[in-house]
């Protein structure tokens, strides 16, 4: 059985890091194959997919961002950060679409990655 185990690496006055790797250990102990997932919460997280909205790109020092909007707010994303509620990380942004994987529970009630993307709002190309 596969277990994924999230923590914010900066919960505990820092020691999220160390008690994640602690309970690791534990649960391996026990034959189960963990994954951890550290995270801490980015402001686009707390909107879900379907409420953000790409509206335009930036190339800037060879990154290239994409510029979301949710709600009243203004957002510029990158490749590796978060969106959305189910853990969405960004594995690419592109001139009209942002690519995600996002961590969700199956029917069985497992977790599992699955690939989503976002794209560009009709009439903001």
């Amino acid at each position: 059985m596969r277990v994924l185990v999230l923590y914010n690496p900066n919960a505990g006055r820092g020691r999220g890091q160390r008690i994640a790797e602690s309970v690791r250990a534990m649960l391996e102990r026990r034959g189960l194959t963990v994954n951890l997932l550290a995270t801490t919460k980015e402001p686009p997280e707390a909107f879900p997919l379907d409420a953000i909205q790409m509206v335009g790109t930036l190339a800037q020092n060879k990154d290239m961002y994409a510029l979301v909007r949710a709600g009243t707010n203004l957002f510029r994303v990158k490749k590796g950060n978060y969106m959305g509620q189910n853990f969405g990380l960004i594995t690419a942004v592109e001139e009209g679409q942002i690519n995600l994987k996002e961590v969700v529970q199956d029917s069985g009630g497992d977790w599992v990655e699955r690939s989503t993307m976002l794209q560009m709002s009709e009439g903001k190309k």
